[in-house]
């Protein structure tokens, strides 16, 4: 029965990984951990980069709130300009005022945020993802 199991050729190959592989893997196996542990001991975190990432993070947060408001006083302008036609002209005149304001403010909350975020990028704040 040996000679008939010795004669399969994966049998051979599972002699191999038994007798040879797995030991050698259990030989290098604690000094991979060893250095796996070390990388991550070797970060240091200082409290007030975090801090400060945490602040440049809530105004970004902030200013990405206010565009969206923005963008939604727009449309809710537009809207109203469409469906008032020329029955007001003097309405009709405030709202194309207010709408200039809007699209102004709009691009200066794209130029406020994007300085923000190379802020937050020159910073060097861990784990971000923008």
């Amino acid at each position: 029965m040996l000679e008939f199991m010795l004669m399969k050729p994966y049998w051979k190959q599972l002699c191999f990984l038994i007798f040879f592989v797995f030991p050698i893997i259990g030989l290098f196996l604690p000094f991979i951990q060893l250095q796996a542990q070390s990388n991550v001991t070797n970060y240091i975190t200082d409290p007030s980069l975090s801090q400060r990432c945490k602040e440049l993070l809530k105004d970004r947060e902030d200013k990405l709130q206010l565009k969206q408001k923005t963008k939604a006083l727009i449309k809710r302008n537009k809207d109203a300009r469409r469906r008032l036609g020329d029955k007001r002209p003097s309405t009709m005149s405030n709202l194309k005022h207010n709408y200039n304001k809007l699209l102004q403010e709009e691009r200066l909350l794209l130029l406020k945020t994007q300085n923000l975020e190379e802020n937050i990028i020159r910073s060097g704040c861990p784990g971000v993802s923008i």
